[in-house]
């Protein structure tokens, strides 16, 4: 079906990590493995609207513009902004924005999303703001990267995950201990990532 995800879609994927730096070599990037393994879960599912909270340089951006319909793509530096705007992906929106304003909040209730990423400000009080306002804007599959790094958002997702009746919960990216020289806290705690799907 056109609008699922499809075999193609994942080639265009693969075809985009090429031109992706892997997270030992770019702190501020996931994983291929964790890019990878997004592939795997969306694979035949519906295309559908996703929001990045936190976008970077955008080289996660051009890895999921295959797995989305539509993607609203929101970082506070107004350069990294421009540098996605330079990969001239057609399903894909950038927007400068403070994730932590009433007007963002009131933008997410306006709103409606599937997906969200959620790779912003990473500490407990702001990764939970991020998932109060994904919630208001119906998310329901919520990918969290640098769950085994730092213990705040760890400590945001397990405290989200316990609050749900019907979910389903899946690690990615690299495993705990996996060292990584150049970013701040060294070696994962736990997983590199999780994919949180409320039902």
């Amino acid at each position: 079906m056109e609008n699922q995800v499809s075999n193609d879609n994942v080639i265009q994927c693969m075809q985009a990590l090429e031109r992706i730096p892997d997270k030992s070599e770019w702190k501020t990037t996931t994983s291929k493995v964790f890019k990878v393994n997004l592939a795997q879960f969306f694979h035949k599912k519906e295309k559908q609207n996703w929001v990045e909270l936190g976008a970077a340089q955008g080289h996660t951006t051009l890895f999921i513009s295959g797995l989305a319909s539509k993607i609203l793509s929101i970082d506070n530096d107004e350069k990294n902004c421009r540098l996605i705007d330079q990969l001239a992906l057609s399903n894909v929106e950038t927007s400068t924005a403070d994730l932590y304003s009433k007007d963002f909040r009131d933008f997410m209730q306006s709103n409606k999303f599937d997906v969200a990423v959620i790779d912003a400000v990473h500490d407990e009080k702001h990764v939970k703001i991020d998932i109060s306002n994904c919630l208001e804007a119906g998310v329901n599959i919520f990918i969290f990267d640098d769950y085994g790094m730092f213990s705040g958002v760890k400590n945001a997702v397990d405290s989200f995950i316990d609050s749900l009746s019907n979910f389903k919960v899946s690690y990615i990216g690299m495993p705990p201990g996996t060292y990584y020289p150049n970013t701040q806290n060294k070696v994962l705690q736990d997983w590199e990532g999780v994919i949180v799907e409320i039902k």
